[in-house]
């Protein structure tokens, strides 16, 4: 498994464990996510579990919907926080979803106890 930081297509930044993927909130994700929207989640997940498949020799075992569906709406919901904060000037809501938002940790159903939100949510995405 991969111990450091990994900066992969579209300058996504990941780090791999058995079974799940560690995804940095950076400049490049929120571009891309600005820039295309849900169909800028589905490339970030294409991108990431190629490079997982490459790093690992195995398949990251979360559907590319679910992953995607994840990706979009871990984004979506730091730029309300964000927006939010700059709005209402309330850091203590806004500082919890920032914080929890930095980096979106992405498992299998054994790794990740919410696997199963995603991979429901997925089916309307």
């Amino acid at each position: 498994m991969e111990t450091s930081w990994k900066t992969i297509d579209q300058g996504i930044c990941v780090l791999f464990d058995e079974n799940v993927v560690h995804i940095q909130s950076n400049e490049a994700l929120v571009f891309l996510l600005r820039a295309e929207r849900k169909k800028g989640a589905f490339r970030a997940a294409a991108d990431i579990k190629t490079a997982y498949r490459k790093a690992n020799g195995t398949e990251l075992p979360i559907s590319d919907r679910s992953l995607a569906c994840e990706i979009y709406w871990h984004y979506r919901i730091w730029k309300r926080a964000a927006e939010y904060e700059r709005k209402h000037g309330k850091r203590k809501i806004s500082d919890w979803f920032l914080r929890h938002m930095e980096t979106i940790d992405c498992g299998d159903k054994k790794s990740d106890n919410n696997r199963f939100l995603w991979d429901f949510l997925a089916l309307f995405f």
